[in-house]
């Protein structure tokens, strides 16, 4: 189960110093707690000394954990906007501190050592987290067709752990990131725009991954033998590439796009999941995603009209070596150093097509959709170890196959005002309209997602048809 409530408070203000000169300040805090409660089988091997309990002469039984967690987070992001002649100029700043408690109680148990306190607490330590960046970006009216920018980023960003009351761990560790951003848009004609960008953007792992307070380990992964390191899991590099082509009119709009991702120590699931549902991850060395994109509306008579947008693509790793845990035939754990290069990606699909039809009229919209999504994998082994009859797991696909969803959306306008649509309309009246929403319309069963270890594969099917139904009131 899970319970957990955020509040958010805002508070914003723009000031225009000049016809051309444009502050804005927003300041934020954000306030979260709760819980989830865990189920831990004794089949799982947890041993007393996980739940910092001593051995009571018996067995482990199953138990019953709630996990805590507390958030406090605010920032300031003022962002200074300068017009002059033929440049945009945009200036920020950011700031966010948060800070944030984890603890767990361990609230049942089916066997318990003598003198275990009610809801029996194995750990608690608080996070932080830092970040303080700035940008500078710069839009140029070359001619009025050619439009040039740039744009460069610098952040630090400082992870903490304090005041852990169990493992005594302490941590800070700091990144600094440099992110250049550039572009050009050439508009042929009228109808005919052409653009290209480059980008390098750097992200941070999360604080998950410096260190797992439940087990008091710094970050946990597989390696042979398994070793935990601090920091094992470093920030991955993302070098993107996009050119593009788009032609509009009153009535269509058509757009093609072209990209290549390089990237360096992408951070990626392993495909196999922690106690609290959080996939385990691990870097790789490179990775690189391209492909192409085709989008298009066209608008008919009578408000009728047709959309989507297709992608082809092929996600691979480029140099990737790790180690996984097997099982031979006696049902013991191997480790086995695999090159996973020219594998795909786990949960990458590489077709999306989504398709829209529908219909918008003053007093109603109807839009019937398809979306197919094609093979996508839970583990980054593909297939391996499928036809290998040394591996206990043999036979066992670790293939999600291929899906096609249908839905449908509509929404009616039951009340508005002169002027506005609606079954019923009177002055001063706010507008109230009806939405019905049905997914999965043709009841089509198929996996969504999953994970895979030595064990076996485990997958989550997707809901079947369901509908839910809403009121929307515009005052």
């Amino acid at each position: 189960t899970d319970n957990y409530y955020q509040p958010h408070y805002q508070l914003h203000n723009t000031w225009d110093i000049a016809d051309n000169l444009r502050l804005q300040n927003t300041l934020y805090y954000i306030r979260g707690e709760g819980f989830f409660n865990v189920s831990y089988p004794s089949w799982w091997g947890y041993g007393w000394d996980s739940w910092g309990l001593e051995y009571p002469g018996v067995a482990i039984g199953d138990m019953v954990a709630r996990q805590h967690v507390e958030n406090h987070q605010g920032g300031w992001q003022p962002r200074l906007t300068w017009k002059l002649n033929d440049h945009t100029l945009d200036i920020g700043v950011q700031y966010i501190s948060h800070r944030s408690r984890h603890y767990g109680e361990l609230i049942w148990g089916a066997v318990l050592p003598d003198g275990t306190e009610p809801n029996h607490v194995w750990y608690d330590y608080e996070g932080r987290k830092r970040i303080i960046s700035g940008y500078v970006q710069d839009r140029w009216k070359v001619t009025p067709r050619l439009y040039l920018n740039g744009a460069v980023q610098v952040a630090n960003i400082e992870y903490g752990i304090q005041n852990d009351k169990f493992n005594d761990m302490q941590l800070t560790q700091p990144y600094t990131f440099f992110m250049p951003r550039a572009g050009a848009s050439f508009k042929a004609t009228d109808n005919l725009r052409l653009w290209t960008s480059f980008s390098r953007i750097t992200r941070e792992p999360r604080l998950k991954d410096h260190f797992w307070g439940e087990t008091g380990y710094p970050v946990i992964r597989y390696d042979d033998p398994i070793k935990y390191e601090d920091p094992q899991i470093k920030p991955e590099t993302l070098n993107d590439f996009e050119v593009g082509v788009e032609h509009s009119g009153r009535r269509h709009f058509l757009g093609l796009t072209g990209y290549l991702m390089d990237m360096e120590n992408e951070i990626v699931d392993i495909g196999i999941y922690d106690v609290t549902g959080q996939p385990v991850i691990e870097n790789a060395d490179k990775t690189r995603r391209y492909g192409v994109e085709l989008a298009g509306r066209i608008q008919f008579d009578y408000g009728l009209f047709v959309e989507g947008n297709l992608n082809f693509s092929q996600n691979r790793f480029v140099e990737y070596k790790t180690t996984i845990p097997l099982l031979d035939q006696n049902y013991e754990t191997q480790y086995r150093r695999m090159n996973l290069a020219d594998n795909r990606i786990i949960n990458a699909p590489e077709q999306i097509f989504n398709i829209a039809a529908g219909v918008h009229r003053p007093l109603f919209d109807i839009v019937i959709s398809a979306h197919h999504v094609g093979e996508r994998f839970v583990a980054n082994t593909e297939n391996f170890g499928l036809s290998d009859a040394n591996i206990s797991t043999y036979g066992q696909d670790r293939s999600l196959g291929r899906y096609t969803r249908v839905d449908l959306n509509a929404a009616v306008r039951l009340i508005g005002s002169p002027g506005s649509a609606g079954l019923y309309t009177r002055l001063g009246m706010p507008q109230v309209e009806l939405t019905v929403h049905v997914r999965n319309l043709l009841d089509e069963e198929y996996n969504l997602s999953g994970s895979a270890d030595q064990w076996d594969v485990y997958v989550i099917p997707a809901a079947t048809r369901h509908y839910f139904v809403g009121v929307k009131v515009t005052l």
